[in-house]
């Protein structure tokens, strides 16, 4: 909460300024209700980098395209129960995977690139997540997550 020398410091300004001022002193001394942990994932031609220990909560996910062609970041969690094979089988064979995962989000990047932003999850104790790009170079080409664009963790 902004002190009384905040107060009078906005009681000069114009009635709008003082309001942004008052209020910027606020919000900047207030705190999140619960840490936000940040998880940059990199990928490559064609593959994401090794993923760290991923705790559950919520965290923000930004993706750095290490590689020289475009990429996405999709995130999914997957049912209970489900496996990250079962979910590309079924996507192989042509099926919806939806019955077997969420979706969370995605991100992209370009070639050399971070994404524009970050995907913000709340991630669930034990629960599996997966990554794809599914990202083709060429409609004559292979998605990427067939070239082994693909990885999943488990939150601990």
């Amino acid at each position: 909460m902004p002190n009384q020398s905040h107060h009078r410091f906005a009681a000069c300004l114009p009635p709008s300024l003082a309001l942004a001022a008052i209020l910027a002193t606020a919000l900047t001394s207030c705190r999140p209700a619960q840490d936000i942990h940040r998880v940059t994932v990199s990928g490559t031609d064609y593959a994401f980098g090794a993923l760290p220990a991923i705790r559950p909560g919520l965290t923000a996910f930004g993706f750095e395209n290490r590689g020289k062609v475009k990429h996405e970041m999709i995130l999914a969690r997957l049912k209970e129960g489900v496996t990250l094979k079962q979910v590309l089988d079924l996507a192989q064979s042509g099926a919806d995977p939806d019955s077997l995962a969420d979706a969370a989000g995605v991100l992209f990047a370009g070639p050399g690139q971070r994404s524009g932003g970050e995907l913000l999850v709340q991630l669930t104790p034990g629960r599996t997540y997966a990554m794809v790009c599914t990202f083709r170079d060429a409609k004559d080409k292979p998605p990427h997550v067939a070239l082994g664009m693909v990885t999943s963790f488990t939150t601990q």
